[in-house]
C-alpha cells in the first residue's frame, strides 16, 4: 500500500508531511502496514506536519528566542491592524480583508518575496494598502518579540549554518507541489550534510472509472452505499469519500450510515465510532452542549433576543433540578404571544416587565438569569475586559445557569472541546487587549467555528474528506463526488491584494485559469496513482441546472460502481416522485353550463 516507504524508515527516521490533515491519514496507513509485524521500522519513526517540524529546526538556532504566534493569534493581529488603519473606514468589514492579507503574507514568503522590498505601482491602491499593513504587522512582531510561521522558514533560509539541525534521517513524504521556499530549504539541508530524502506514493496498477448520477443527493447516497457494501465484504480496508462542502453533509452521511452500524470503524483505541471519520475534525460550536453555551452567552449580551431566550428555555443543557425543564418549557410557551417577546432581552428583563413576569411564573429561572446578569455587570451597562477575564466570567455565568446539566454527551465529549476553545480564546489577550462582551463573543465564536481534530483515529473503515487534495496515501479505494465541469478544474482565485502580474510571474496557486488547470490535472493524476481504485462521479443536475462531467475525467471508462444495483441516471434534471391520483369518471357525456363551467373551475 505504501510501496517502499517502510524501507526508508531506518534508524528511527523523521517523516515530514505537508499538513496535520495529511499526517493523521499517513500515520494510520503506516500503523496498518506495521500491524502484521510490530517490530518494523515504521513503529519507531516519528511523523509530523511541515510547520511543526520547521519550528523544531528553528528552535535549535542560536537566536531563536521569540514567541511563535498561533494561527488564530495571527488572524486576530491582522484584524487589529486593519481595523486601526486609515483604510478601515472605506471597508465594509475587516474580516475578509484580514483573511486576504494573511494569505498574501504567506504567499509572498512562500515564494521568497520580502514585502519590504516590494513597491506598488500607480493605480494599485489595494497592494499599496497591503504593504502598509504588512509593514505595521512586521513592526508589531518585532516590538513584542513575536514571529510567525512564514518568517520562521525565512530565518532558516538566512541562517549561516544548518549543520546539525536534523539529528535523524528525514523523509519528506507526499508533500506534493513544493513552493520555492521549501525547495530552497531542502537544497540547503542537503548541502549542510543532512540525511534527507523524498517519497511520493505510487501504485503498480492504478485503476479508475467515472460514473454519473441524477443529482447530488443520489450521488452521496450511492457513494455511501458503495462504502457500506465494500466494508461488509472486507472490513479490514480503508475507504474515503470526498464530498465537497462536507460540513453540512456530515449529517447526511450519518443518516445514510444509520442502516449499517455494523460497519463502524476500528480505531486506534478499539472504540466504535459513528461509521466514518473526519480527520480535519468538526467545529466546537457543532457540539450541542457547546452550541447551547454560546447561545446562553449571546442571550446575556447586548445582542440577546427572544430567539436566544427561547432556545435557552428549551435547552436540556441547563437543568438545576428535576422540575426545572418543565417550568422553563411552560414559561417559553406562555411568553411567545406577549409583546415583551419583541424586545431585546436586556430591555425586556429590566424595563419591559419580563423579570416580574418570570418571578411569578418561574421564580427559579428568573433568579438564575438575574444573578447571571449581575455577574456580567449588565445593570451598569457594557464593560470591557481581556479575553482571559471574559473566559473566567463566562465560566461563572454558565455555572450559575446550570450548564452543562447532567448530560452524558457534554461530560464525555463536549467539555474537553469547550475547554480547548476557551484556552485558545485566552491566547488572544496580548493581541486584542480589552474588548466589550459583544466583541469578545465575536472573537470566541470565530475560535469555536474552527474545525478541531478529536476522537480516536480509525485504522480501518470510512473517512470523509472535503477536497480531492486532502486524500493522502494508504487508501484501498476512494470515491470523489461533484466532479462537474463547473467545479473541476477549479476557477482561478488570485489574491485580491496582490498584483495579478506578480502572482502570474511566480505561479502562485490559483493565480490564473491555466495554473488552476495544471494544478487540478496533477491532483487528478495523483489520486489515480496513489489509490488502487479511484471512482469519480458527477451529478447530472445541480440545483435544477444541468451539469456535465469534468473534462479531466473524460478519458476514464464509465461504469456503475455497484454491480447488480440499479443507479439510475438523468441527463437533465433529477427525477421526482409522482403520485397517480386520477379524477373520478363523469356520469355522462354532456356538461351543462357552457363556458361558465370552465370559468368557475378556473
Amino acid at each position: 500500500m505504501l510501496n517502499n516507504l517502510p524501507d526508508l524508515l531506518v534508524d528511527d527516521a523523521e517523516i515530514v508531511v505537508g499538513s496535520g490533515l495529511a499526517a493523521r491519514q499517513l500515520e494510520v496507513a503506516l500503523l496498518q502496514d506495521s500491524l502484521p509485524a510490530r517490530g518494523s521500522a515504521s513503529a519507531g519513526s516519528s511523523l509530523s506536519a511541515f510547520e511543526p517540524w520547521i519550528l523544531g529546526l528553528w528552535r535549535r538556532l542560536p537566536a531563536a528566542d521569540r514567541q511563535v504566534l498561533t494561527s488564530p493569534q495571527m488572524q486576530a493581529l491582522w484584524r487589529t491592524i486593519i481595523a486601526g488603519s486609515a483604510e478601515a473606514g472605506a471597508l465594509i468589514g475587516v474580516d475578509s480583508a484580514a483573511s486576504w492579507a494573511a494569505d498574501a503574507w504567506q504567499r509572498l514568503w512562500a515564494h521568497e518575496l520580502d514585502p519590504r522590498r516590494l513597491a506598488a505601482r500607480d493605480g494599485d491602491p489595494g497592494f499599496a494598502a497591503f504593504l502598509r499593513w504588512a509593514s505595521r504587522f512586521r513592526e508589531v512582531l518585532d516590538q513584542n518579540g513575536w514571529i510567525d510561521s512564514a518568517m520562521i522558514l525565512d530565518e532558516l533560509l538566512r541562517a549561516p549554518d544548518l549543520r546539525g539541525l536534523t539529528r535523524r534521517p528525514v523523509v519528506w513524504a507526499d508533500l506534493g507541489d513544493l513552493p520555492p521556499a521549501r525547495k530552497s530549504l531542502y537544497a540547503r539541508l542537503q548541502r549542510a550534510g543532512c540525511e534527507i530524502s523524498t517519497w511520493e506514493p505510487r501504485t503498480s496498477d492504478p485503476q479508475g472509472h467515472r460514473t454519473g448520477l441524477a443529482d447530488s443527493a443520489q450521488e452521496l447516497e450511492t457513494a455511501v452505499d458503495w462504502a457500506v457494501r465494500a466494508l461488509a465484504k472486507n472490513p479490514r480496508q480503508r475507504l474515503a469519500i470526498v464530498a465537497s462542502r462536507a460540513a453540512p453533509r456530515r449529517h447526511d452521511v450519518d443518516r445514510l450510515l444509520d442502516r449499517a452500524r455494523d460497519t463502524a470503524t476500528t480505531s486506534l483505541t478499539s472504540a466504535a465510532t459513528t461509521g466514518y471519520f473526519e480527520p480535519r475534525g468538526i467545529p466546537a460550536a457543532d457540539h450541542p452542549a457547546v452550541g447551547a453555551a454560546l447561545n446562553a452567552l449571546e442571550l446575556l449580551s447586548s445582542r440577546g433576543r427572544f430567539v436566544h431566550l427561547s432556545r435557552w428555555l428549551r435547552s436540556p443543557f441547563f437543568v438545576s433540578d428535576p422540575d426545572d425543564d418543565l417550568e422553563r418549557a411552560r414559561a417559553e410557551q406562555n411568553l411567545r404571544p406577549k409583546p415583551m417577546s419583541q424586545l431585546g432581552f436586556r430591555d425586556a428583563f429590566y424595563h419591559g416587565g419580563l423579570a416580574a413576569w418570570l418571578r411569578e411564573s418561574a421564580a427559579g429561572t428568573e433568579r438564575r438569569l438575574r444573578l447571571s446578569l449581575e455577574l456580567l455587570g449588565a445593570a451598569q451597562g457594557s464593560q470591557s475586559a481581556t479575553p482571559t477575564r471574559w473566559a473566567r466570567i463566562w465560566q461563572q455565568v454558565l455555572a450559575e445557569l446550570g450548564w452543562p446539566g447532567d448530560q452524558t454527551d457534554a461530560d464525555s465529549r463536549s467539555l474537553p472541546v469547550w475547554d480547548t476553545a476557551l484556552n485558545e480564546f485566552c491566547l488572544l489577550t496580548p493581541i486584542v487587549g480589552t474588548l466589550s462582551m459583544s466583541d469578545a463573543l465575536v472573537e470566541f465564536e470565530r475560535t469555536a467555528s474552527e474545525p478541531r481534530a478529536s476522537g480516536p483515529v480509525p485504522i480501518y473503515g470510512l473517512t470523509l474528506l472535503e477536497r480531492p487534495e486532502d486524500v493522502a496515501a494508504g487508501y484501498d479505494a476512494v470515491w470523489v463526488t461533484g466532479m462537474t465541469d463547473a467545479e473541476w478544474p477549479r476557477t482561478a482565485t488570485p489574491n485580491p491584494l496582490l498584483p495579478l502580474y506578480l502572482q502570474v510571474e511566480h505561479e502562485m496557486p490559483g493565480c490564473s485559469p491555466r495554473e488552476s488547470l495544471r494544478r487540478c490535472q496533477r491532483v487528478t493524476a495523483r489520486l489515480r496513482e496513489r489509490t488502487a481504485d479511484a471512482i469519480f462521479s458527477w451529478p447530472a443536475a445541480v440545483f435544477e441546472t444541468a451539469a456535465a462531467p469534468s473534462p479531466l475525467i473524460a478519458a476514464l471508462p464509465e461504469e456503475s460502481p455497484l454491480v447488480g444495483v440499479n443507479t439510475p441516471r438523468s441527463t437533465a434534471f433529477p427525477s421526482r416522485e409522482q403520485l397517480m391520483d386520477p379524477a373520478p369518471p363523469l356520469s355522462g357525456k354532456d356538461i351543462d353550463g357552457g363556458a361558465q363551467t370552465l370559468t368557475l373551475q378556473a
